[in-house]
């Protein structure tokens, strides 16, 4: 952990050297809003389609318990049933896993953007 957290800190610095000042700790700040963000988005996204979603044999997911909610959230995220044509479970798996590491990354830029703006005197 601690040579993947050098790694980043070398890269970002060769990112931003010609950026101006930056405020000290300002990346790995960015990167816990990031974080932070991907986690919550990924949670909320789940369970906002267990709310609302209706699995592929019709059946609102709401009314479902334990494995078959489960199973049916992942396949709705994953584009339906593979016998309906979507990528099933192991693509909701899919999509959870890459979408938070996306949101991370959005929210750390996002965040990066916000702590280093020049602010207006």
């Amino acid at each position: 952990m601690k040579r993947l957290e050098e790694k980043f800190e070398k890269k970002f610095s060769e990112s931003v050297k010609d950026q101006g000042e930056i405020p000290e700790n300002v990346g790995k700040r960015a990167a816990v809003a990031g974080l932070a963000a991907s986690g919550t988005a990924a949670a909320g996204g789940a369970a906002l389609v267990a709310h609302i979603g209706i699995a592929s044999t019709g059946t609102a997911i709401a009314t479902l318990h334990g494995v078959a909610a489960t199973s049916a959230t992942l396949a709705w995220l994953g584009g339906g049933s593979v016998a309906a044509g979507g990528m099933g479970v192991a693509g909701g798996a899919l999509v959870l896993g890459t979408g938070g590491l996306a949101l991370f990354a959005v929210g750390g830029i996002g965040a990066y953007l916000y702590m280093t703006r020049k602010r207006a005197a």
